[in-house]
């Protein structure tokens, strides 16, 4: 069966890949059997796939002709009909299909990344820190963000994880004065950009793709 990458992270719900060449190495929610993949595996698998060079650059399987028999990657790809496919286990497949759903979502994230820099006239290098929030985000190592691409390699030492970032912000602003009106601030300084509408966005998103 293929995988869903919409699947919320629960028992049986492979969470970390790593591909050795003694075979495929994964994590499971709750020492379970594998039953699907939730999102943070999605990313670990195509980290994965990209660095040892099973997927390329631009997001399409490796051809099996193009390896030896000999070689450890090559009983992990399957042919599906016409198709090509990563094989986890014998039941879970990672899917072409797959690769292009997490590709579109690195596009739009890193697109949306490279245009606010150019907005701010901002250089990757001139960045303190890039904040990853929400409960999600919590569950996502910077090798998988950096590793697929999401977030560009220059960053990776710059990550910081801050957690349900509204929901705590919501908290302090319900229980001091201060950080209500540092918040009142801030709002009436942020701007308001429409990526779809920014200078060459189509440009920075075919290439963050």
């Amino acid at each position: 069966s293929n995988i869903s990458s919409g699947m919320r992270a629960a028992e049986g719900a492979i969470e970390d890949v790593e591909i050795k060449e003694d075979g495929v190495k994964l994590k499971i929610i709750g020492n379970a059997d594998p039953i699907g993949v939730c999102g943070s595996g999605i990313l670990a698998v195509v980290k994965e796939l990209v660095r040892t060079g099973l997927v390329r650059k631009d997001g399409a399987f490796i051809k099996l002709k193009n390896l030896e028999e000999t070689d450890y990657r090559y009983p992990m790809i399957e042919m599906d009909g016409i198709k090509r496919q990563f094989k986890m286990t014998e039941d879970l497949k990672i899917t072409q299909g797959d690769v292009r759903q997490v590709q579109l979502a690195k596009g739009a994230i890193l697109s949306g990344f490279l245009a606010l820099l150019n907005k701010a006239g901002i250089s990757m290098e001139e960045l303190d820190k890039v904040m990853i929030a929400g409960q999600f985000g919590a569950h996502l190592p910077a090798e998988s963000l950096t590793g697929t691409g999401i977030l560009p390699k220059e960053v990776e030492d710059k990550i910081i994880y801050v957690g349900n970032s509204s929901k705590t912000g919501a908290y302090m602003t319900l229980l001091s004065e201060q950080v209500k009106e540092e918040m009142e601030g801030l709002a009436e300084r942020m701007e308001y950009i429409e990526l779809a509408e920014t200078e060459n966005y189509e440009k920075i998103f075919a290439e963050s793709m």
